[in-house]
């Protein structure tokens, strides 16, 4: 086997082992869904856009973007809906127990209202 001829096997197998990973992998994902419990939605049913919040009520960064979602929804009103999805990171070691107490927050009527006071009082908790 010349050179060339070892070249273009090789990246055929690799070709090929990358291709086989892809579709096994494919196979094992959970598919993505928007469908939330109605606690968890926000906004007009029939707003032609939806944002997809997937945060972790102890991180900073998902902190930070409460404001401006919060705004987007106030500026559109009637044109976007959000759905939030739970998202706790194994490194907060609240993030889990907040989602917990969230969703009976939810199921009593109040996720929202739990939700910002999660995101506002975060530095004492």
């Amino acid at each position: 086997m010349d050179r060339m001829t070892r070249l273009l096997a090789s990246a055929a197998l690799v070709l090929g082992a990358c291709a086989a990973s892809f579709l096994v992998a494919r196979g094992t994902r959970k598919p993505f869904s928007i469908d939330a419990p109605e606690h968890r939605r926000q906004g007009s049913p029939q707003a032609r856009i939806t944002i997809v919040e997937f945060s972790d009520f102890e991180c900073p960064a998902c902190r930070l973007a409460q404001p401006p979602l919060r705004n987007l929804l106030k500026i559109y009103d009637g044109k976007v809906k959000m759905v939030f999805k739970h998202f706790p990171f194994r490194m907060h070691q609240w993030a889990r127990p907040a989602s917990i107490a969230a969703e009976c927050a939810g199921q009593q009527g109040r996720f929202w209202p739990y939700h910002d006071m999660l995101y506002d009082r975060q530095d004492k908790w």
